[in-house]
């Protein structure tokens, strides 16, 4: 529980991409005023490169496909012309 001014700072480590994580957070559950309200902030690091360089490599094949679905759709219509 946090009360009003109060900060946390916590990390939470992923051990592979399919990892998921929930973050609950309650705010001081006695004060009904406007101070109950809060922000909160998750930003993401991606402190190991092979996360992106694997999310890229995942992503490759629907690239592929993309342009593929692209190249066909401007060759129909340049043969409609």
């Amino acid at each position: 529980t946090l009360n009003s001014g109060d900060m946390v700072n916590f990390e939470v480590s992923t051990k592979s991409l399919t990892d998921v994580s929930v973050i609950l957070m309650r705010l001081s559950p006695t004060d009904s005023s406007s101070d109950a309200l809060g922000e909160i902030r998750i930003t993401p690091h991606y402190v190991d490169d092979e996360l992106i360089w694997s999310g890229l490599a995942a992503s490759w094949p629907a690239f592929i496909i993309f342009g593929i679905a692209v190249e066909g759709l401007l060759y129909r219509s340049k043969n409609e012309m």
